[in-house]
């Protein structure tokens, strides 16, 4: 983010963090995907207020046009925990952290849509790193106790242990929404 704001201080950019151990290469530090808006471009830029606590989020939710990228969220509350990590984690095999986590990530989405006037069935895509891929079962579960058999669009990626905030099981990166 300090070479960014170094280049493109007033450019406002959704960003996901995710850890990641010889991904792609071994010599690799960081990968960097990008989606821009070019010179000119009828489209405009603006930087979507959602309510999500600030900690919960690497950045700002950037409404491109139609379509909107929030930045990477974790599920921390507004006390700037993870809800029940504790708990979750004496019930593992129930996947109870993703279920917990996953609750608190898609209230967040559902934020985000109610501040673009869409509803949650515009998301087009929702990525998920988990530490463990058997809590993306708890992901599952919440998405199907909320919209029932709705199609999920997502994808599940398993990343190293441990994540940013203490008791964290899942990072939702990627959720890509259309708002037209």
């Amino acid at each position: 983010m300090d070479v960014w704001s170094q280049y493109f201080r007033e450019i406002p950019c959704a960003i996901t963090l995710v850890p990641a151990k010889d991904y792609a290469s071994k010599e690799g530090m960081i990968e960097i995907n990008l989606i821009a808006l070019k010179s000119g471009a009828l489209r405009r830029k603006q930087v979507i207020e959602t309510g999500i606590p600030s900690s919960a989020c690497y950045g700002p939710c950037v409404r491109a046009g139609e379509l909107v990228f929030p930045s990477g969220m974790m599920a921390v509350g507004q006390d700037g925990l993870v809800p029940r990590a504790d708990y979750a984690l004496d019930f593992d095999a129930l996947s109870l952290s993703g279920q917990v986590q996953g609750d608190l990530l898609l209230s967040y989405a559902e934020s985000i849509c109610k501040a673009v006037n869409v509803p949650m069935q515009n998301v087009v895509r929702a990525q998920y790193f988990v530490t463990d891929i058997r809590d993306f079962s708890g992901i599952a579960g919440v998405w199907s106790a909320r919209y029932g058999k709705r199609p999920q669009p997502f994808s599940g990626v398993q990343v190293p242990a441990p994540l940013p905030p203490t008791g964290a099981a899942v990072i939702a990166a990627d959720f890509w929404i259309y708002a037209a």
